[in-house]
């Protein structure tokens, strides 16, 4: 009896637990408009989780090249795009097309579209 209470709480935990981390895992993702809009404190950390989407989609890039398929956007050969600059990339595409997504849709989304515009592939 003791033991089926204890299997019980036990399950209970780790299922809320599970359900916590899925929420926290839903929350991660930078939205437009916490983007655009951060509390102060979360204006650099915007900017790092950008700059870390930025070198999640240039590693994916050169893995097309890589593989002889279509890269999605590209970059020079010689440029290396800094914090503040993918920033201005993201802010002026979302300026530039104000319903293309709403507040919810997570910045890295955004980021790949205003790549492919900013740096468009030669087919």
């Amino acid at each position: 009896m003791i033991r089926a209470r204890i299997s019980l709480v036990v399950g209970s935990v780790l299922a809320a637990t599970a359900l916590l981390a899925t929420e926290a895992f839903a929350e991660a993702s930078v939205r437009v408009k916490g983007y655009l809009h951060p509390k102060p404190e979360f204006q650099t950390l915007n900017k790092i989780f950008l700059d870390g989407a930025l070198d999640g989609l240039t590693t994916y890039n050169v893995a097309l090249i890589l593989e002889n398929k279509q890269p999605l956007f590209c970059l020079p050969n010689d440029l290396v795009l800094t914090m503040d600059q993918t920033h201005d990339i993201v802010v002026r595409w979302i300026e530039k097309h104000p319903t293309k997504f709403d507040d919810n849709t997570p910045i890295s989304i955004v980021l790949l579209y205003a790549l492919q515009e900013t740096f468009p592939c030669k087919r």
